[in-house]
């Protein structure tokens, strides 16, 4: 079971096979770093920060950003 929690809040749980795994869907997030914890099935629980940094004025595909 991976979990991940941002400013104290959940915003993301899914129970994923054994092995490395990838997050992909984690949609539009926030600010402030991730707190990602992985419960193995043994029960043992690991917790990973990671550091987040967006940038504001990156434009998402398929948009354009004229000025004149």
């Amino acid at each position: 079971m991976v979990k991940v929690f941002q400013n104290g809040m959940k915003i993301y749980e899914q129970t994923v096979p054994a092995g490395p795994f990838k997050l992909t869907d984690l949609g539009s997030i926030g600010y402030g770093d991730l707190i990602v914890e992985i419960e193995e099935n043994s029960g043992e629980k690991k917790t990973y920060t990671v550091p987040l940094q967006q940038n504001v004025y990156m434009i998402k595909p398929g948009r354009y950003n004229y000025s004149a």
